[in-house]
Formats: C-alpha cells, sequence, structure tokens
C-alpha cells in the first residue's frame, strides 16, 4: 500500500489535511498511528531545518522575494518579456527585476509595470496624481521615498532600478566621501544594494539633507525612456534650453550631437540615447503617429485636432492604450508627442490639414476657408498657430482656379475637367521596408520608364522606414493628373476609396495594384473594390484567384526590379571570407514575420538544411527575419531557433533591423537564396536574389513563376493542401503548396557540389529578371494596361 501526505502540516500533526473533514483522527486510530509515525519520522529526519528553508523558485538569486503581485505581472506580461533567459540567474533577475520597473508596451501607461500594478490597487495614489500614467515624476519620487517601504520593495528597487544619476550629484557624492570615509566604508555598491545603508550612514552623520535627496531621486532621472531623460535633463537645465532654442525641430541635429559628445559622458547618458532622441526629433514621432493615425479613419474623426495639441493629454493615453499593437511608433513617440504639444504644438498644424479624415470636410482644407473652419479653435488660442498656417500656404502653391470652383460646389465633388495632364497620382508605401514598399517603389519607377509623369503619395503602415518627416507626407497629390493608383491588399476593411476625399477621387480614372499571395480569394471583398475603374494584380497566379472571388477582370503589372540597384552592389561589395573560410558555402533565407510566418514556411528550409549538411561541413544557413522582436511572433521564432540549434549545424539569426544596404551586403555575400513559401504573389526576395545573380531555390508553386522556371531557378516539388493553421487573411481549409523537404535537400547539395553550374544559372535567373522585371519592361504593360486617356 502507497499512501501519499499530501497536504500534511507538521504543525498540525494529527490532522490529515486542512480541507479533511471526512477521516477524523479521534475515529480512526490506525490513521491516527500513522500520522504520529510519519511526524516522528520527519522529526527525526531533519524537520527543523527543511522547514526553516525557502521555497527555490520563492527568491531571485539575490535573495529579492517573488511575491504575488511580481508573479502576476510576470504572468501577464510573460509575451513581452524575454521567457528564454532563466529567472533564477543573475541575468535573469536583472532581465525580471528591470522589466517590472520600467513601463511596457502592453501597459497603456508610462509608469513602471510594478508601480502601475500598485496604482491600481490604491485609490488614495490615485486621488494624489490622478495624471500618473503620463507625468509619472511625483509617483517615482513617493515610491522611491516611502512606497518602497510601504510595499516591501526596498531590495528590489535599490538594485535594478533603471536610473541615469546626474553628474553634480555625484559629485557631490564624492566630495562627501573625502570628507566621511567611514560612511562609505561599509557600501561597495552606495548606490545600488548598499544604498540603505549609506542613506543610514549619512543621517547618522548629521547630512539627513543629502539622505533625502537620493530618496527623492534629486539627483537621478528614473528613465523611463531615453526621450523622458532627456527631456527631464532639458527642463531642469536652463544653459541647454538657452543654446539649443529650438531643440526639437531645427536645432536637433546640433543638440543631438551635444548628447552624442557631452550628454553620454558629462550626463552619463546611455550610448543609445542620442540616436533615440534623433529617431524622435525633427517630426519623426509625429510622423510615424500620423501614420498610425490616418489609418484609423474612425480614430482620426474622434480626434480630428490632436496631433495639433487639442486633447493631447487623452489623445496620448489613446496612443499608449494601442501600442502593443502599432509597432511604427514607440513609446519615445509617445514621450515626444507631449513634449512637442507642451512647447510648440503648431508644429502639428500641417499633419491635421493632411489627415485623409480631415479633408473629407466642408468646406475642404484644401481651401483657405476650410483650413480656417477646421483650425479654427486653434487660431483663436495662440498667434503660432495663425503663423504655421501662413507658413503652410506659403510653402505649397495654391490650386488652380478650376480646381478651386470644384471643391466649392456642394459635397465638394471635383467636376470633370476637359484637361487633365496624361500621368499618375500613385498612392503607396514608398518608406516601408516591406513588400508593400518595394512594390510601390517599384511601380513608381515602372510608370516613370513607360514614360509617365508620376506623383508619389505616401501610405502610412505598420513598419516605416527610420528617418521618416512630417513633410513626405504633404501636399503630394497634383490634380491636373487623370489617374489614380492605389497600392494595396484585397483584404481591407471597408471600400478604400472611401477613406480618401471625394475631391481626390471623383472624376478620374481609380486603380487598385492589388497584393495577395493564394490561388482562391475571399467573394466577399468584392463590394470594396466595385468602385474602382480597374484592378490590376503581381502575377498571373493571383489574379485569377482575385478575377473570380471579385468577379471582374483582374490585370496582371508585376513587380519592377531596378538592376542597376543590384549591379552596384554587387561591384561596391564583396564577400567577407575569414581565414581558412574560402570553402564556405552560405545559404539565406529571408522573410518578414509580419506577413505570415506560416506562409513563409522557415521551419522547412531549416529542416532540408539538415538534411542535406552534416555537422562539420562547411556550410551556413542564414535566416533574415524582419519585424522579429514584436511579441506575437516569438513564441514561434523560439521554436524555430530550438529546432535550428537541435541540428548541431551552422545556422545563424539575423534579426536585427537591416538598411537596405546592409540587405543587399547579406544577399550579395551569400552563396544561394532558399525560399521555401506556400504561397507567393509574387515572390520579391526570388527576383530580387535572381537580380543578383544568385542561384535561387524556390516552391514551384504561385506567383513566382511568373519569373522563374527550371532553366533559370531550382524549383522544389510540392502538393497541394489545405491550410491547417489560419493566420491573417489565409483561411483554414483553402488551399496552397506544402514543398517537398527531401527535394528541397537535394537542391541544396546540388548548389553546393556543383559551384560552377550552379553559377550559370543564377546569371540566366538574373537575365529572365532584367528582360521580365525591368522597370521599362513593367512600364510597358503598365501603361498598356491603362490604356489610352480619358
Amino acid at each position: 500500500v502507497a499512501f501519499h501526505f499530501s497536504g500534511y502540516l507538521p504543525d498540525r500533526p494529527l490532522e490529515l489535511s486542512v480541507g479533511n473533514h471526512r477521516h477524523p483522527v479521534h475515529c480512526d486510530r490506525s490513521l491516527g498511528r500513522l500520522l504520529t509515525f510519519y511526524f516522528e519520522e520527519l522529526t527525526a529526519h531533519g524537520l527543523a531545518e527543511w522547514s526553516a528553508r525557502h521555497y527555490r523558485f520563492s527568491r531571485f538569486p539575490s535573495g529579492i522575494p517573488i511575491d504575488r503581485r511580481l508573479r502576476e505581472l510576470f504572468k501577464e506580461y510573460e509575451a513581452e518579456l524575454r521567457r528564454e533567459i532563466d529567472p533564477f540567474t543573475p541575468a535573469g533577475e536583472a532581465t525580471y527585476c528591470r522589466a517590472v520597473l520600467l513601463p511596457s508596451p502592453g501597459a497603456a501607461s508610462l509608469l513602471p509595470l510594478l508601480l502601475a500594478a500598485i496604482y491600481r490597487e490604491r485609490a488614495d495614489l490615485r486621488t494624489f496624481q490622478p495624471d500618473a500614467d503620463l507625468d509619472p515624476d511625483p509617483l517615482l519620487r513617493w515610491f522611491s521615498l516611502s512606497g518602497v517601504h510601504e510595499m516591501g520593495y526596498v531590495d528590489l528597487f535599490d538594485r535594478h532600478r533603471p536610473v541615469v544619476p546626474r553628474a553634480e550629484g555625484l559629485r557631490r557624492l564624492a566630495r562627501l566621501r573625502d570628507e566621511l570615509p567611514q560612511v562609505f566604508d561599509a557600501c561597495e555598491q552606495p548606490l545600488g544594494r548598499d544604498r540603505q545603508t549609506l542613506l543610514t550612514g549619512l543621517e547618522a552623520a548629521g547630512r539627513g539633507d543629502l539622505a533625502r535627496g537620493i530618496r527623492e531621486l534629486t539627483d537621478e532621472i528614473y528613465s523611463v525612456s531615453a526621450v523622458f531623460t532627456v527631456w527631464r535633463l532639458v527642463r531642469e537645465r536652463e544653459d541647454l534650453r538657452l543654446k539649443f532654442p529650438d531643440l526639437l525641430d531645427k536645432g536637433a541635429e546640433s543638440f543631438t550631437s551635444w548628447l552624442r559628445i557631452f550628454g553620454t559622458r558629462l550626463e552619463l547618458l546611455d550610448g543609445d540615447t542620442p540616436a533615440r532622441f534623433a529617431h524622435a526629433a525633427r517630426g519623426g514621432a509625429l510622423a510615424r503617429i500620423f501614420s498610425f493615425l490616418d489609418r484609423s479613419p474612425g480614430l482620426a474623426s474622434a480626434w480630428p485636432l490632436a496631433l495639433a495639441g487639442v486633447d493631447a493629454p487623452q489623445f496620448a493615453r489613446l496612443l499608449l492604450a494601442c501600442l502593443g499593437h502599432c509597432p511604427e511608433y514607440d513609446l519615445d513617440d509617445v514621450v515626444m508627442y507631449l513634449w512637442l504639444m507642451e512647447e510648440r504644438p503648431w508644429s502639428g498644424l500641417p499633419l491635421v490639414l493632411e489627415l485623409r479624415a480631415n479633408g473629407s470636410r466642408q468646406p475642404s482644407p484644401l481651401l483657405e476657408e476650410g483650413q480656417e473652419a477646421l483650425l479654427a479653435p486653434l487660431l483663436a488660442s495662440r498667434a503660432e498657430f495663425g503663423r504655421a498656417l501662413d507658413d503652410f500656404r506659403k510653402r505649397y502653391a495654391a490650386l488652380a482656379d478650376d480646381e478651386v470652383a470644384s471643391l466649392r460646389k456642394v459635397g465638394g465633388q471635383a467636376s470633370a475637367s476637359p484637361v487633365r495632364r496624361l500621368g499618375v497620382n500613385l498612392f503607396g508605401f514608398f518608406r516601408s521596408p516591406i513588400g508593400l514598399g518595394s512594390m510601390s517603389r517599384g511601380l513608381a519607377s515602372a510608370l516613370r520608364g513607360g514614360g509617365l509623369e508620376v506623383r508619389e503619395n505616401l501610405l502610412g503602415n505598420l513598419a516605416m522606414g527610420p528617418g521618416l518627416r512630417p513633410e513626405e507626407f504633404l501636399r503630394r497629390y497634383d490634380f491636373g493628373l487623370g489617374t489614380n493608383l492605389f497600392v494595396s491588399f484585397p483584404h481591407f476593411e471597408g471600400p478604400l476609396l472611401k477613406t480618401f476625399p471625394a475631391a481626390l477621387v471623383a472624376s478620374r480614372r481609380n486603380v487598385a495594384y492589388l497584393a495577395w499571395e493564394q490561388r482562391e480569394a475571399n467573394p466577399l471583398w468584392a463590394p470594396n473594390f466595385q468602385a474602382f475603374d480597374q484592378v490590376w494584380a503581381l502575377s498571373s497566379f493571383a489574379a485569377n484567384g482575385l478575377a473570380e472571388a471579385l468577379d471582374r477582370e483582374v490585370l496582371v503589372v508585376p513587380c519592377a526590379i531596378d538592376p542597376v540597384e543590384f549591379e552596384s552592389a554587387a561591384a561596391r561589395l564583396r564577400r567577407k571570407v575569414e581565414p581558412g573560410d574560402h570553402a564556405r558555402f552560405a545559404l539565406l533565407h529571408t522573410f518578414d514575420a509580419n506577413s505570415s510566418i506560416e506562409r513563409k514556411n522557415p521551419e522547412a528550409v531549416v529542416a532540408a538544411f539538415a538534411r542535406a549538411f552534416r555537422p562539420g561541413e562547411p556550410a551556413s544557413l542564414w535566416l533574415r527575419i524582419a519585424n522579429a522582436q514584436r511579441w506575437p511572433h516569438r513564441r514561434r521564432l523560439r521554436r524555430l531557433a530550438q529546432q535550428a540549434s537541435a541540428t548541431g549545424l551552422d545556422i545563424r539569426f539575423h534579426c536585427q533591423p537591416l538598411s537596405r544596404p546592409d540587405y543587399l551586403a547579406l544577399l550579395v555575400n551569400s552563396d544561394a537564396l532558399v525560399s521555401l513559401h506556400r504561397a507567393e504573389g509574387f515572390g520579391m526576395t526570388c527576383a530580387e536574389a535572381m537580380a543578383a545573380g544568385k542561384p535561387t531555390i524556390a516552391t514551384g508553386y504561385s506567383g513566382n513563376l511568373e519569373f522563374m522556371n527550371r532553366d533559370n531557378s531550382l524549383l522544389v516539388d510540392f502538393r497541394e493542401v489545405e491550410v491547417r493553421t489560419a493566420e491573417g487573411p489565409f483561411r483554414g481549409g483553402s488551399l496552397w503548396a506544402e514543398p517537398s523537404v527531401e527535394h528541397a535537400a537535394r537542391q541544396m547539395r546540388w548548389i553546393y557540389e556543383n559551384r560552377a553550374a550552379a553559377i550559370e544559372i543564377g546569371e540566366r535567373g538574373r537575365a529572365a529578371v532584367l528582360e521580365k522585371l525591368s522597370p521599362a519592361a513593367v512600364g510597358t504593360l503598365a501603361v498598356a494596361a491603362l490604356g489610352p486617356p480619358r
């Protein structure tokens, strides 16, 4: 017989368990003897010693207790924490403790996670500081002065608080150390783990004033974010405000240089702080927030003047609430927005006029009377808004008389003009590093290659490139051109044309250029594209499915690839060869995690590589993954990393953001590209690799067959299967390919063993791309698709 003493407590030796009411000991002598025996055995085998021990996982290695509140926070925000680090190591402790002492994108607050949790629990704190989510300083001072003692977080705060010490405070401490060396003798880390010892010593030495300053963080800046730290520094340093009066805009570059040279040395700022400030300054933060707001028409209608400071606190809370799902802006951008709206809210006035939701107002904000009607509350509040509006009008030329007249018509519908120039207003994602961006930029070059005038109108997207500025969104539309062409995707929510002001789309030819990756499409999308004069797709594969679903003709215009970019990259970059590495072979697989990992199928690439090569062979697989840092992708990518590690092969992950030149360097330095996709609307990575002359292995299925065949590339066998994991717009039960891992492995091995023949295939692929996908070739197709001008 086996008996398990679950629930037994030695301090209640004659109770079977706390919750036992069915088996009282006084009614069962056998049970009583058993419990007495067990208690005596426990006592004889070190009960006192073991009872004094703590549960192994109740504390971090330094002894900091992990209480209920911390455990709940780790559970609530586990998706955003680096869970691959063991919390019960010094490095893991630092990661997890620092995480709860910082704000989180998913918490909708500038308060650190731990303090935000305490704030939610305590009504007195919410009464004391009702705006702590946007102005955390007073609550941070309370937490440092008394909150850490009340809530039991002294050691956690002292060891792991993310602060930037003030240089003057450190100098005071240095002088005091010379005066009172005995106070510091017991303090190995006086501003860290030994902070309480230092404070006690200062009080005993009669320096309570200095102790209080340390407790209240007077000599430290709690680093909520890089921009928050700089904002606090500028607030406190009048000399900086005098030297750089326009540091948020025109003076940002020189102030960034000061941060880089002096801020990191004298003010002890983190090394990445200057770059993060520069990223958010000069309108960068405002441009990214505009990108989010402009593609959210419902929010834009509710917050028409928020970019110029109206209801800025409430709008900032909205931005914080959306932060976890909108990766085009970050916490630094929200802080910069608050800083801008406090000091120079008129800097957002041009973007207010550019919001598509505002463009549908009457009178139109394209007209002076419309601008004055929309901006009336602002113009009445401060003279700077009036000057900003005057500057905007001077910068952008007035509309022609006939366009002004048409905009003044009831409803703002522009009348048909007898004179429209041959050309295109192209609405695209020109500043986005993802496939839609390449698609937009390629189409612009193709249309110009076909002899058309093109005006680029920038659309916002979840991913926007570095260096984005507000002026890139402003007044790009040319009313004199007769065609609008919209780069988009078919699963757009609602009719696409209705998101643009009527004056821009009426009495013109409107064309939708759609990116779609399956041979089936959703018939429910059809109403959203009825108002378009034409619909284009990237390949015959995508066009056939869209034509059936939308019940209309869909024309094929492939993406354009600029051969000059790849020729110059190949000439400029040379493969980096390490000593003894001349025979090394590198396969590249690249994909965007935001664009459906299930569709890109990286697990099959790793599995095929593991079949093709043995440990010790000079072969590498490079996995370049864009947007890998987003928490929705972490679990799957972690499994992918574990799969790669288990092979014992040289598999390298490139997950950091790459500039275009860095990506081209990675491509040029590889020997071949592999894509075991389940479906592609076009296959941009394959086309770019072929343009660079790289032999390319790809699934012999979907849009990449527009330019790939068995003569110019290495196609992989497949079978068509149902979608098992629905992701994004790809529905369960729809169809796509399952490439053969075995055949892909043979193709990899063939390239490895037949380098010269593979190079010849790469050259044939390059020639095919030059012939079919050059801007001139695609431009001819695009002009033919548009047909004669109206």
